[in-house]
């Protein structure tokens, strides 16, 4: 297939990267395993400060894409769906001679229309059912031939993506066994030492030690897990994020709409835990849609949540092209074990966002064009 070709041309290509991904461990995962590819060292790491605004709190996002590349010939992007508009500014804001290869797995309408950007996304480009792609760092590993360089790592960034539902998907048993692990009796292994562990840092609004761990292991060679463990800021934010997070569980009391076929929760704290709330209150109440409006307070950010735990239906990820289309900045994915549409939104947007979301959901449900 051209795109893929021309992505693992571009990929290979890359003598000075500049890895720039998400805040999450399937970030951290596919950015490190994007190196192990390319024709020569990073340069640096960038990652966003957590929105997928290009301007928020007086932060140029493309601006400072544009800074970190000024010695990269590639931009290798990964595990970051923007929207075509931000997709172009950030391609207009980088030197003419500077590449931007995007590699992803979200769902999205279509593939962007941006030149000068390759880009590679099996599961927008009808590769395969989107469930075959659980995670970045799988594509990026499978464009590659399927050799990582750590299979651990790969196996974290499924773990991190798909939680539970991980553990029967071929992908990450494949990669815990070339780990010499068990699939099923080191699963806690792998989410408490890398996948939690990483998290923490975002959820506590954080992105710094990501940076850190990317840069030990993508320009330095150290093994990623080992660099995670060891890194004594994150064990701190993770004891930290655990305690606000089971908090934040313990007081959740849902409403009930449509009969209990959706279940609504509105939570506030200090750190960033939208995506987590989302998967653990889903786990409450198969057979529902959960939508989960959460703002932080130190963010002054809110983002919306709808999963659905353990079924690709109602298909929620369809319900992404709606929400830009009334000005969201929205994303979503519905693969097994991983259906879910997110919104963020300014503090003042949460009640606009959740209404949003939650028609579109009712829309859904009833059989109805989600639009």
């Amino acid at each position: 297939m051209k795109a893929r070709e021309e992505a693992w041309n571009a990929l290979r290509g890359a003598s000075r990267p500049l890895l720039v991904t998400h805040w999450d461990m399937d970030g951290v995962a596919s950015a490190v395993a994007a190196s192990w590819y390319t024709g020569g060292r990073p340069v640096g790491v960038y990652v966003p400060p957590l929105t997928y605004r290009l301007r928020w709190r007086g932060v140029d996002v493309a601006g400072e894409i544009a800074r970190a590349a000024r010695k990269a010939d590639v931009v290798v992007m990964t595990d970051l769906a923007y929207p075509d508009k931000a997709l172009a500014e950030i391609r207009a804001a980088l030197p003419g001679d500077t590449g931007l290869l995007v590699i992803d797995h979200h769902k999205r309408p279509a593939e962007p229309r941006v030149p000068g950007l390759v880009y590679y996304n099996p599961v927008v480009q009808g590769l395969g059912d989107p469930g075959d792609w659980p995670s970045t760092a799988h594509v990026v590993v499978d464009l590659a031939g399927g050799r990582p360089a750590d299979p651990l790592l790969v196996a974290a960034s499924i773990a991190g993506d798909l939680g539970d539902a991980a553990v029967v998907h071929p992908a990450f048993r494949r990669y815990m066994e070339m780990a010499g692990l068990d699939p099923e009796a080191d699963y806690q292994f792998v989410v408490e030492n890398c996948v939690r562990m990483v998290d923490s840092a975002p959820s506590m609004g954080d992105v710094g030690p990501l940076v850190t761990v990317i840069e030990f292991a993508a320009i330095y060679g150290e093994a990623p897990c080992e660099v995670i463990i060891k890194n004594a800021l994150l064990v701190s934010l993770k004891e930290m994020a655990r305690a606000e997070l089971q908090a934040l569980l313990s007081e959740a009391r849902p409403r009930h709409l449509l009969s209990g076929r959706i279940q609504v929760y509105e939570l506030e704290g200090d750190g960033m835990h939208a995506s987590k709330l989302a998967r653990a209150l889903a786990a409450r109440h198969p057979g529902s849609v959960v939508v989960v409006s959460y703002k932080s307070r130190r963010l002054g950010q809110a983002k919306v949540y709808a999963r659905v735990y353990g079924s690709s239906e109602p298909p929620l990820a369809s319900l992404v092209s709606c929400l830009e289309a009334r000005g969201f900045s929205a994303g979503g994915k519905t693969q097994d074990g991983n259906n879910v549409v997110a919104v963020e939104a300014d503090e003042d947007e949460a009640g606009d966002a959740l209404e949003a979301v939650v028609e579109g959901v009712a829309r859904l449900l009833e059989r109805r064009s989600p639009c």
